[in-house]
């Protein structure tokens, strides 16, 4: 196959690569196509690092979360090294600005593929709140992460999806982000439960496309912290008047 790109594309800089299951990609095979630009062969590879993210052919993330931990174990080794010169304080600014990018960066897209890569993950960051806080093994995870204020993974991805989901419905993000979601009110005209709660529409799900697998995640985290967000706001305002309750008793007392 010719390709004629209407821009300039650098043929050693462009990679081939079919994204599919293990049982498609088993079917094919490297000699049986190529694609030319400008007469030269485009290489054929099963994962490329695009702006710093390792993207497989079946989407799996392993050698993303490969190149996540030997990045942040060589800052880690920065912080040992530092660690005797500087206070808990200092040490979680640094955790801040040099290891906690390298698991928010691009994971709205690649984290919580797998379990055994989310625990992994979550053993780093441990670690390195050992490092910090110079606290032993056997410390319990919720005394070192309340020490420096820290998130878990899990509740910081899902605090990231919850905020793409906010801009994408409040025409925030890009218009390709807006259009995968919509109202339940807005697919039909019938009055339905779920359409009088303003809730989204769920996307289908198809074999293999793990962007609507995303779409249905993203989904789900947003009907759960909007009823989260809604039962807290609902707490809040019930907790404020009976604060008011109780100074207007005290007064009249």
């Amino acid at each position: 196959m010719h390709f004629h790109p209407p821009v300039f594309l650098n043929s050693d800089k462009t990679k081939i690569m079919l994204v599919g299951t293990s049982a498609r990609l088993n079917n094919v095979h490297e000699n049986d196509f190529s694609v030319r630009i400008d007469g030269n062969d485009l290489e054929y590879v099963d994962n490329f690092k695009c702006l710093g993210v390792v993207i497989d052919n079946q989407l799996k993330w392993h050698k993303q979360v490969n190149n996540v931990v030997r990045n942040v174990f060589c800052k880690l080794a920065l912080l040992r090294r530092v660690k005797p010169y500087l206070n808990v304080d200092t040490l979680n600014v640094l955790y801040k600005s040099m290891v906690q990018p390298h698991f928010d960066y691009c994971s709205l897209a690649w984290y919580g593929r797998f379990k055994e890569d989310c625990h992994r993950l979550d053993v780093i960051q441990k670690r390195c709140a050992r490092v910090i806080l110079g606290v032993n093994y056997y410390t319990p995870s919720n005394y070192m992460f309340q020490e420096p204020r820290w998130s878990r993974l899990s509740d910081r991805n899902d605090y990231v999806k919850a905020l793409m989901i906010y801009k994408c419905l409040n025409g925030l993000a890009p218009q390709y982000l807006n259009n995968m979601f919509n109202y339940v009110h807005d697919n039909h005209d019938r009055v339905t439960r779920q359409a009088a709660a303003d809730l989204l529409a769920l996307p289908p799900i198809f074999h293999g496309i793990t962007l609507s697998l995303l779409n249905f995640r993203l989904a789900i985290v947003a009907l759960s912290c909007g009823i989260i967000l809604t039962r807290l706001l609902e707490m809040l305002l019930m907790f404020s008047r009976l604060r008011q309750c109780i100074k207007v008793a005290i007064c009249m007392k």
